[in-house]
């Protein structure tokens, strides 16, 4: 992984690049470029057919394509959903943890009846030749909309009309199985899930299903163990010659890719550029531009806020215009659709589906799913001697330059024609003619009287740190970190060296709702309506002892409920498991 990682640390600075993607200029650039291993990845998702109003839930699998284990490379997956006119309905970003990764969506009234494609990738992957990402079909069934002609049919396909309802294991394995106390259950009645596995599994990775299932349902999700066989030439599918173009892979989280130009539209090396991510928990970073204009910022680290701003640094920044890439996307024309049908005979159902879907909908806030919260993480100045002062600990002044001048130490201002600066002393005795770094929650600002001219009552707080610091090869001479009361502090940054950029935000993970009841048997022990058709979700199951229970509770909502166990172990084996019970 060290080798894989300085190969690319060589493509981002020697490539040529151009709107995100490199260039191989010679036989060492290809050379590095095929010692990188191709990626490949697999989802599991939690149904075929969705209604409006209802979730698809999906796991991601990244693996290294040469040796079947999970990837390290690419720490950014893309999921998309393509409706057959190559539209895309959503297009996720997912984090991913050594190679793992979830997400989810919920489908709106917004969305027609069709078929569609769920896709994956990762931007590595990309340089794979023809459709190399990860495809399945899905069918979304919106009753809210007349477009369902299309869909009609006088009578299903054979492979409709019935449930399979085998109690074992699709694919025979010896590593793991499971089993349930009965084969039939009550409304609201406990379901004893047990799974018992080998020493094999043990430190593998693996991802829970159980959904009602539906004579209409006709496309064939791959699953773990197939999917081996549809990627088996995917690390072949990576040819490239000197000349050719490449994407890079994510490394270390979400690349962002731009490129400076100077006032003859011409790209403009050894610019410096800054990237601030504003709010509470605030990103900060900077880059310079390669010999082709391009800058890169790397973003591993989680943040809340929506949007970013990017800002050519210098006296200077004024000679200067901005462009941000646009993120790269799968190509997706060759893509051939699933055929689904449905018959006036079975309206009945659709309708008790969709009324279904609108109880639990109405009762969302009762079952909530709950986000992950990332971890806090101490800003960068932290730790390197800073002082901070909470100003409501003080006499709160009308300006800022009274708050520094008469509250914070080290710092003073200097006024001319052209404005005022302020200045931070690293000792008693000595002056830098360095300006510092001075940051409103998180938004660089290179013209001071921005802050001067602030309401000195809306700072929550300012740090100080007297120290030199270096952002890359740019140097300041000390750092001013002003945080406002409500994290809130708005742009006032105009011109073409800078532009504020609506982020394509990673989704956050969650934990996901298990209804529970005091009683084995549910009776009474809620007034809340039941018609969940999703019992069970559980995406990141891992196996720490050799059985495991994994309980859950059914609904009010009968029918034949699919049990699915996919995922891999330690040494990149694939399990597929699937059972099918009974609510009546």
């Amino acid at each position: 992984m060290i080798r894989t990682f300085l190969l690319i640390l060589v493509m981002v600075t020697s490539f040529t690049t151009s709107f995100g993607q490199a260039i191989i200029k010679n036989s060492s650039d290809l050379n590095g470029y095929q010692e990188i291993p191709q990626e490949k990845i697999f989802v599991h998702y939690n149904t075929n057919l969705l209604f409006s109003g209802e979730y698809l839930y999906y796991r991601v699998y990244c693996f290294n394509a040469n040796s079947n284990q999970l990837s390290k490379l690419s720490k950014i997956a893309y999921v998309e959903l393509i409706g057959e006119d190559r539209n895309s309905v959503f297009k996720h970003k997912i984090r991913l943890n050594d190679g793992l990764g979830q997400g989810d969506y919920f489908i709106p009234t917004s969305v027609p009846s069709g078929n569609y494609k769920l896709i994956a990738y990762t931007q590595w992957m990309l340089n794979g030749e023809g459709e190399l990402f990860y495809q399945n079909d899905i069918s979304i069934l919106n009753p809210y909309l007349g477009n369902q002609g299309k869909f009609i049919s006088d009578e299903l396909d054979e492979d409709q009309k019935s449930i399979k309802t085998t109690t074992i294991s699709d694919y025979e394995t010896r590593d793991i199985s499971f089993s349930t106390n009965k084969e039939t259950f009550g409304k609201r009645e406990k379901v004893e899930l047990n799974v018992l596995g080998s020493k094999s599994i043990l430190g593998g990775t693996y991802s829970v299903s159980v959904r009602r299932i539906y004579h209409i349902e006709k496309a064939t999700k791959s699953n773990a163990v197939n999917y081996n066989s549809m990627y088996s030439n995917a690390f072949r599918s990576k040819r490239k010659s000197i000349n050719d173009e490449l994407y890079l892979p994510e490394v270390r989280g979400e690349l962002i890719t731009g490129s400076v130009m100077d006032n003859k539209g011409l790209p403009a090396s050894n610019i410096k550029v800054a990237l601030s991510i504003p709010g509470e928990d605030f990103i900060f970073k900077t880059a310079t531009t390669n010999g082709e204009g391009v800058f890169f910022f790397n973003l591993n680290k989680k943040y809340q806020s929506e949007n970013a701003i990017v800002q050519v640094m210098g006296e200077s920044k004024e000679n200067y215009k901005l462009e941000i890439d646009d993120v790269p996307s799968a190509i997706v024309s060759k893509l051939e659709f699933s055929s689904f049908k449905i018959t006036p005979a079975i309206k009945n159902m659709i309708l008790e589906r969709s009324i279904y879907n609108q109880i639990e909908n109405s009762y969302f806030s009762l079952k909530p799913d709950s986000i992950i919260s990332p971890v806090a993480k101490a800003p960068f100045f932290v730790g390197n001697l800073s002082e901070t002062y909470l100003l409501d600990d003080y006499t709160r002044f009308n300006t800022v330059k009274e708050v520094f001048v008469e509250i914070v130490d080290h710092v003073w201002t200097k006024s001319s024609k052209e404005g005022t600066t302020l200045k931070v002393r690293e000792s008693d005795t000595e002056e830098s003619d360095l300006l510092p770094l001075i940051l409103i929650d998180g938004i660089m600002i290179q013209n001071h009287d921005h802050l001067m001219e602030y309401n000195a009552r809306m700072i929550d707080r300012i740090s100080v740190l007297r120290n030199k610091f270096y952002f890359g090869t740019h140097q300041f001479q000390g750092i001013i970190v002003v945080e406002t009361k409500d994290s809130d502090y708005k742009n006032r940054l105009y011109g073409d060296h800078v532009i504020e950029l609506d982020l394509f935000k990673p989704l956050d993970d969650k934990e996901y709702f298990q209804q529970t009841y005091r009683s084995d048997n549910g009776n009474g022990s809620s007034r809340i309506p039941d018609f969940r058709n999703q019992l069970l979700w559980i995406p990141d199951l891992e196996f720490d002892e050799y059985e495991m229970a994994l309980p859950f509770f059914t609904s009010d909502n009968k029918g034949h409920y699919e049990i699915t166990l996919e995922g891999f172990t330690p040494s990149g084996k694939a399990i597929s498991l699937r059972k099918v019970i009974t609510v009546e």
